[in-house]
C-alpha cells in the first residue's frame, strides 16, 4: 500500500510529505538517509543489517 505521509524533523520545526510503503505487519520503519539528512536527524548509532543486497551498516535515528 502506497501512501502519503507527513514526516517531522526529531524538534518538530520541520516537516516534509512524502510518497511511503506502509507496512502494517512491520515492527519498525526506515526512511531514506537523504530524507533523515533533510529533516536534520543525526544518527544515535550505527547496525549491520543483512538483506537482499548483503550486508549494510546503517544509522539508527530516533523520531517519535
Amino acid at each position: 500500500m502506497i501512501k502519503t505521509v507527513e514526516l517531522f524533523s526529531g524538534n518538530g520545526l520541520m516537516n516534509i510529505s512524502v510518497s511511503a510503503k506502509i507496512d502494517t505487519g512491520a515492527y519498525r520503519s526506515s526512511i531514506d538517509e537523504t530524507i533523515a539528512d533533510s529533516l536534520g536527524l543525526e544518527p544515535h548509532r550505527y547496525k549491520t543489517f543483512k538483506n537482499a543486497m548483503g550486508k549494510q551498516r546503517r544509522g539508527i535515528a530516533y523520531a517519535n
